[in-house]
């Protein structure tokens, strides 16, 4: 790196003036009117910087997302030439509502900088994330843990957080280290379920923040009991945000078949129900109605003004206006929609009232999520029933036990539907009667 390359990390903002010996700009690690900021090249490849004002030389290259490393000349490949920075891996930041607003840049050799998206140039980056709101890692996740009551766990960095994702995991982290970690990062939502410190970090974070204690194992801390972040109401601003929420926190329970323009919803006692009844809406209702008594409550903790604001956002939830459009937005998310040929999918569950029945083996289980059955017999499906005609009737047109018993097992198998076994009946005597008797 030079001096120009580190004036043009700087952008529109840093208002440059080329001089005799280097730049003049504004210095981005204070609010700068008066272009205090030098910068120029040195005598050993290195780049010189000095604010007039008094801000440290790691201040300035921090602000721009830099390090101090990168102010010296590169380091040389085994063949003489420099080694070139080589992005491998882009991290996202962003708010409530996934509106993207910075990004964790890793580079080969390993190195990490930081850069915001840049209004002035579509598609285009500034290196300078000054004035760019902080936000831990995967922030619409921290929301949804909180409103499921899951545990949040506390990585070094994003790549771990990523793992623990695939995982099935809810991880966060901060950009730039453990010492940037902001006091208000685990109110994002409320107050999580559990703090989980990896091991690796937790040490860091312990003498980073006052906010929880973090042991040096893995454990799980208890709930921290801080003011919740008004930031929240954010999400809530529009409908898409509203939709999104209200389907993170229904997610496993409620699905919307597209070609049928009908919800189904889901609960342990009857399964996957199509809703001809309002169901969707009454869920609604009480979420609105949740968000509503957590907004009370988070407010107590609160100043007054921002207090007030946050309960009268979350009161607007449970307005006719804002109900509906959000259920319409709803019926497009991915993570709900379904199709018709993709319910009752298997012959081979059959739905009780109680449960549902796999046919392959007799077996009965409770209703499940994944199975998606909505069709059901109206009984109880009971291990012990017997059933007195039908067993009546086989014993009398067939006294021979084997032959009874094959009978009971071919009728069952007939009215499945299926034909996995490939296999059909046929009388004997009418079958000898057309054919002859075998030698």
């Amino acid at each position: 790196m030079n001096a120009s390359d580190f004036v043009s990390r700087l952008g529109a903002e840093g208002r440059p003036v080329k001089t005799s010996t280097g730049w003049q700009c504004r210095c981005p690690a204070h609010e700068d009117g008066k272009a205090s900021l030098a910068v120029s090249d040195g005598h050993n490849g290195n780049v010189l910087i000095h604010c007039h004002a008094g801000c440290g030389t790691e201040a300035v290259v921090a602000a721009v997302g830099l390090k101090m490393v990168d102010l010296f000349p590169a380091k040389t490949a085994s063949n003489g030439h420099a080694q070139k920075p080589r992005l491998v891996e882009t991290y996202d930041y962003t708010d409530e509502l996934v509106e993207l607003l910075s990004q964790a840049v890793r580079f080969e050799p390993k190195d990490f900088r930081q850069r915001r998206p840049d209004a002035s140039k579509p598609g285009g980056w500034n290196w300078s994330v000054k004035d760019v709101r902080p936000v831990p890692y995967r922030v619409p996740e921290l929301i949804s843990a909180v409103a499921s009551g899951k545990p949040v766990f506390i990585c070094e960095g994003e790549k771990d957080c990523d793992a623990l994702h695939r995982a099935g995991l809810v991880a966060t982290c901060n950009a730039a280290g453990a010492g940037k970690w902001k006091p208000d990062f685990l109110h994002a939502g409320g107050t999580p379920a559990g703090i989980v410190a990896l091991a690796e970090a937790a040490a860091e974070w312990k003498t980073q923040t006052a906010l929880v204690e973090l042991l040096a194992t893995p454990k799980q801390a208890a709930p921290e009991q801080v003011a919740q972040s008004p930031e929240v109401a954010n999400h809530f601003k529009n409908d898409v945000g509203y939709a999104d929420a209200f389907v993170r926190h229904h997610e496993g329970s409620i699905r919307f078949c597209a070609d049928e323009k009908l919800w189904l919803v889901f609960d342990d006692e009857h399964g996957w129900q199509r809703d001809t009844t309002g169901r969707i809406m009454a869920l609604a209702a009480d979420y609105a109605r949740e968000r509503y008594q957590w907004a009370l409550k988070a407010a107590a903790q609160m100043d007054p003004d921002a207090g007030k604001r946050l309960i009268a956002s979350m009161i607007s939830l449970g307005n006719r206006k804002r109900i509906e459009p959000a259920l319409a937005f709803a019926e497009y998310n991915r993570a709900v929609v379904v199709r018709s040929e993709q319910l009752d999918a298997d012959p081979f569950l059959a739905g009780a009232e109680n449960g549902v029945i796999n046919l392959r083996d007799g077996s009965f289980q409770p209703h499940r999520r994944e199975h998606l059955v909505t069709r059901r017999l109206a009984v109880r499906f009971d291990a012990v029933a017997t059933v007195p005609i039908w067993e009546r009737f086989l014993s009398d047109v067939q006294p021979d036990l084997e032959m009874r018993s094959f009978l009971q097992r071919l009728s069952g198998y007939a009215i499945t539907g299926g034909d996995s076994r490939s296999c059909s009946a046929l009388p004997l005597r009418r079958w000898r009667e057309r054919q002859g008797d075998f030698p």
